[in-house]
C-alpha cells in the first residue's frame, strides 16, 4: 500500500515539474516576443543618426546635402566633419575644447582661410557632451562671401529665381517674391529661406534635424 502510494506521489511530482517547465517555457516565449517587438518599433520610430560621409550632392533638396570649398556636407553631421575639412571655430566664447550642456543650442561662426559661415549646433541629449560630439544641424551663410557654397540642383550665390523654383519647386511659403521658403516634416524636420536681390541668390539659412530632436529642443 505504501509503495502504491509512493509511486502515485511520484507521478504527481512529475506532473508538477512539467507543468512548471511549460509554464516557464511560454513565459520566455511571450519575453522573447515582446522584446522584439519592443526593438522593431524603436527600430521604426528612430531618427537616423548624423551623417559624417557624403559621397554627393543630392538632386532631392529634403536630404539637405550642399558642397561647400570642394566637400560634400549633409546636415544632420557632427562638428567634427567641419573640421576634418579644414574648418575652425571662430568665437570669443567657444572652442573645440567646450562643452554644452544637456538640450543646448549655439550659434557660432565657423572660419577657413578667408571664408566664414554660421552654423546652428545642438546637443540633443539630455546630459552635457563635447561640442565636437554635437550636431550641427544648419547654416546661415551669405552666399556673396561665401560662393564655394552650392545647394540641391546646382544652386548657388547669382542662381537665378527661376533656377531656384526649378530646383525646389513651386511650393513657396513666401508671399514675399524676393524670398523663398520651403519646408518638410516627416522623420526629419527640414527648412530653406533662401534670400535673393534683383532677381539673384544671395543668402541662405537652411537645416534639417530629426523631428523628433527638433521637438525636443524647440
Amino acid at each position: 500500500m505504501e509503495a502504491k502510494e509512493s509511486k502515485t506521489g511520484n507521478k504527481n511530482k512529475i506532473k508538477i515539474i512539467i507543468a512548471v517547465l511549460i509554464v516557464i517555457v511560454i513565459g520566455v516565449g511571450l519575453l522573447f516576443f515582446i522584446s522584439n517587438g519592443s526593438e522593431s518599433k524603436d527600430s521604426d520610430d528612430a531618427i537616423p543618426p548624423a551623417t559624417d560621409n557624403v559621397q554627393s550632392v543630392s538632386d532631392d533638396w529634403r536630404e539637405c546635402t550642399f558642397e561647400l570649398d570642394g566637400a560634400d556636407y549633409q546636415f544632420p553631421c557632427t562638428l567634427s566633419v567641419f573640421e576634418k575639412n579644414g574648418w575652425t571655430i571662430y568665437s570669443e566664447e567657444l572652442s573645440e575644447k567646450s562643452k554644452i550642456e544637456g538640450q543646448g543650442l549655439r550659434e557660432f561662426d565657423l572660419k577657413k582661410e578667408e571664408s566664414t559661415i554660421k552654423v546652428l549646433l545642438a546637443n540633443t541629449s539630455g546630459k552635457s557632451m563635447d561640442i565636437n560630439d554635437c550636431t550641427v544641424y544648419g547654416a546661415v551663410a551669405d552666399l556673396s562671401e561665401l560662393p564655394g557654397l552650392g545647394l540641391s540642383n546646382g544652386i548657388k550665390y547669382n542662381s537665378t529665381a527661376d533656377e531656384i523654383k526649378a530646383a525646389f519647386g513651386n511650393d513657396n511659403e513666401s508671399a514675399d517674391d524676393n524670398t523663398f521658403v520651403y519646408r518638410d516634416e516627416g522623420k526629419y524636420y527640414c527648412n530653406y529661406c533662401i534670400e535673393t536681390e534683383n532677381g539673384k541668390c544671395t543668402s541662405v539659412t537652411f537645416g534639417r534635424l530629426g523631428t523628433a530632436e527638433y521637438n525636443k529642443i524647440y
